[in-house]
This record gives C-alpha cells, structure tokens and sequence, in this order.
C-alpha cells in the first residue's frame, strides 16, 4: 500500500465513521428501534441507508463502464457471484447480531471511540468469531479445519478415480 492509498483510505473511514456516527447509527438504542416494528418503529435508519444507496449506486455504474481508480490498475471487485452456505450463515450471523444487539462490525469500530463498554465487548467477540472462523472454517484459502477435510476428501477421490481408470485399462 503506497501514501496515496492510505490517505485515501483514512480520509474514507473518517468520512464514513463520522457519516454513521452523525446519523446516529452508532447508537444501538436507534438501530434496535428501527428493526422494531411493533412498538415505536424509527424510520430514520432507513434515510441513512437510502443516502448510502444514492452514494453508492452511482459509484458502482462508474466502476462498470470502465473507470479507472486513483491509486490502482484496476478495481477489484469479488469474483464469486454463487449463492453457498457460507454467504447465507455470514448474512445470517450478521443479521442476528444487528438485530439483537444494535452493533454491525463497521458501527461498533465506530462506537469503541466513545469509550462506551458495550461496544469494547462486542468488538472483543466479533475478533473471537473471526478466529474461530479462521481456525475451523479456513477463512481465505481454505486452510482450517474444513478445507483440511476436503483438501483431504478431494485426494481420495482422485486416488480412487485413478486407480477405477487403470483397472479399466487393465482389462
């Protein structure tokens, strides 16, 4: 990472950590009103996300008719598109923990800046989760636990493969 990218990159999370942090959305109290729909719904997370949406929809178009970034060759966007159990427990894991307690990860790196002991200890537990995730799951890679299983599964298929094509060829 050159000068250029980590200006760029700590001018974008002063911007955004003080766009959430003005909009409230640091305040779990909010966040838990608006997922509350029975009893004094607030709707003013959903203006946050629709002034999120105006600001990203058209970044996103210039990315796609071919626009090149300041600091970089190219942009680089995810490459896996596919629907899998992964993405499905990482958005409902994410979901639960924005519903329940008030925090997603970005507000609750926000929201340690106020000194505040609630968002210390979701913090502490999100890092928690991600090494258990690294560890059992692999995290990128595949290495960890499951991709040690399949690595190992995908060898004794293919010793298996091999040896069904050289008894077909034996015969």
């Amino acid at each position: 990472m050159n000068v250029g990218q980590t200006v760029a990159a700590i001018i974008a999370g002063l911007l955004f950590g003080t766009g959430i942090t003005v909009a409230g959305v640091i305040d779990p109290a909010a966040v838990l009103r608006f997922f509350d729909v029975t009893r004094g719904w607030d709707p003013s997370l959903a203006l946050v996300l629709v002034g999120a949406l105006l600001v990203s929809m058209p970044a996103f178009a210039l990315v796609r008719r071919g626009a090149t970034p300041l600091f970089e060759r190219h942009y680089r966007l995810p490459g896996r598109r596919r629907i899998d159990w992964r993405l499905i427990g990482g958005a409902t894991v994410f979901g639960a923990g924005w519903g329940l307690v008030g925090f997603s990860p970005s507000t609750v790196l926000a929201a340690v800046g106020t000194g505040a002991v609630s968002p210390l200890i979701f913090a502490g537990a999100m890092v928690a989760g991600m090494a258990v995730y690294r560890v059992a799951l692999g995290g990128r890679g595949g290495r960890g636990l499951y991709g040690a299983y399949y690595a190992r599964r995908n060898v004794r298929r293919a010793a298996r493969a091999s040896q069904q094509k050289a008894s077909q060829g034996d015969g």
